[in-house]
């Protein structure tokens, strides 16, 4: 089934802005999940918009404003010459079974909630994914 989601935030600029209006499709957990795709969460009382950076059984590490999974670079055309990450941060998770690492495409917009600050996502929490920006807001 789709759904039309309208955007509440800039935390995925400059791909998907504030009151872009998109076309997702739920998600159906028998297919798997890809690596930089865009989902939707539910978390709590909320949804979220953000992109897969982290597969189950990845190695994540966050180091000087780079991205790596198991050791490799993450190349990620898609920030359009962002920073990637805040560039001050060191983190590194292994995920677990059945958990997702999610980010927002905007890494230096402060309000932005992903696994940065809430660590893996469980891949139950993921309701749909996006498909198309029908109506881009800018």
């Amino acid at each position: 089934m789709f759904r039309i989601i309208k955007i509440k935030n800039r935390s995925m600029e400059p791909n998907f802005h504030n009151n872009d209006i998109i076309l997702v499709k739920n998600w159906d957990p028998s297919k798997s999940l890809e690596r930089k795709q865009v989902v939707i969460a539910k978390l709590s009382d909320k949804y979220i918009l953000k992109r897969i950076i982290g597969l189950p059984k990845d190695k994540i590490t966050i180091l000087e404003g780079s991205i790596y999974i198991n050791q490799t670079h993450l190349d990620e055309p898609y920030l359009e010459g962002l920073p990637k990450t805040y560039g001050t941060e060191k983190l590194e998770y292994t995920i677990p079974d059945e958990h997702v690492f999610l980010m927002g495409d905007y890494r230096n917009y402060s309000h932005s909630t992903d696994s940065r600050k809430l660590g893996p996502i469980h891949i139950s929490n993921i309701v749909a994914t996006s498909v198309i920006k029908i109506w881009d807001s800018k």
